[in-house]
């Protein structure tokens, strides 16, 4: 999962967005697409790909 200095409830900023790796943006933004259709993060095993990337690595991480 993202390092503390990124958690996703401190990203609000346009600065503190692009201090982010784009990878991570790319990652974090499909996820809370994800949350934001159901109201909640359903459960995602590594190896689940949207858009061509394991999302389920990255969350595990």
């Amino acid at each position: 999962m993202p390092e503390p200095d990124s958690h996703p409830s401190r990203i609000g900023s346009s600065h503190a967005r692009r201090a982010l790796p784009l990878n991570w943006q790319r990652h974090y933004r499909v996820l809370a697409d994800l949350v934001d259709a159901d109201g909640h993060l359903p459960d995602i095993a590594p190896g689940v790909l949207m858009d061509g990337d394991d999302i389920g690595w990255w969350l595990q991480q």
